[in-house]
């Protein structure tokens, strides 16, 4: 909670100045630095609520430094590729079909990417379970089960409402004009599933230490997915990019669920969806 309370002290601080400055002084280089201002404060708060607990104990460790550049750069290089992955098929679907196929595309994918973001809130919170429950692997693969299970059942509603709901959700968003969107969108839908459980696998891995596994499992996506786009979407345009990005997930959630079996043993499908059952969750809430 007190991330959480540094976090909205920064976002208020920074949407509070942006009203309180004159327009005339409402430049890019202006906000910038309101951005700035307001990580600053929020950063003191930090210092504030975290209090004696660290400041106390801070002290200089070579190894410890050693560890952490080592680790974070793979973490980099792991966000670098998925950020790469993320804007491939724009750059070849506007070298390919031009302008007016990007806009079209960059809205479905838009709201995709938008509609993912709720993954990564659910793996977030389950991060630190998963990675406390490394040293038994019976347990951590229990633990996993469950995360995969709530991902399965909540990406599967998400990407049935995102389905039906997808003309109107355009429409709502950007009107007529962008019509074009949802069939591109509705293919993506599909996705959505895959794209939730990928969370499951991919933070489980980072929580077995094996970036490394989840890095390499990254690159062959993107060139999976650079081959793929480079070779279709000049026939089938934006459909193509959307489809690609199905095959994509399909690919990655094979391998890091393979991996994941060599490490912590077989996903047991049916002890998953018994974790999920309402019975078994409403005899927990009485609890």
């Amino acid at each position: 909670w007190k991330q959480s309370l540094v976090d909205t002290v920064s976002s208020l601080i920074f949407l509070g100045s942006i009203f309180l400055l004159p327009p005339v002084r409402l430049t890019l280089p202006n906000i910038f630095w309101l951005l700035i201002v307001s990580a600053v404060i929020a950063a003191g708060v930090g210092v504030i609520l975290v209090g004696n607990k660290v400041l106390a104990s801070f002290s200089f460790n070579r190894r410890m430094l050693r560890l952490l550049l080592r680790e974070s750069a793979v973490m980099g290089m792991l966000l670098t590729v998925f950020s790469i992955y993320n804007r491939l098929d724009v750059i070849i679907l506007e070298r390919f079909a031009g302008q007016t196929a990007v806009g079209i595309y960059g809205l479905s994918y838009k709201i995709y990417e938008n509609l993912i973001v709720l993954a990564a809130f659910f793996t977030n919170s389950a991060f630190p379970i998963l990675a406390s429950r490394t040293q038994k692997r019976s347990l951590f693969l229990r633990t996993f089960q469950k995360v995969l299970g709530g991902l399965f059942v909540a990406g599967l509603i998400v990407s049935t409402a995102t389905l039906v709901l997808a003309p109107w959700v355009v429409n709502l968003i950007s009107g007529p004009e962008f019509i074009r969107s949802v069939a591109p969108l509705q293919l993506l839908s599909f996705s959505l599933t895959l794209a939730y459980l990928n969370h499951a696998t991919g933070y489980s891995l980072i929580a077995l230490n094996h970036q490394k596994t989840s890095l390499l499992i990254a690159v062959f996506a993107l060139a999976l997915n650079l081959g793929l786009n480079w070779v279709l979407i000049p026939y089938y345009s934006y459909m193509a990019a959307a489809a690609i990005t199905l095959i994509t997930e399909i690919f990655v959630f094979i391998c890091s669920l393979y991996a994941l079996k060599q490490l912590v043993g077989q996903v047991e499908i049916k002890q998953m969806f018994a974790d999920l059952s309402p019975r078994l969750i409403l005899s927990k809430l009485r609890r």
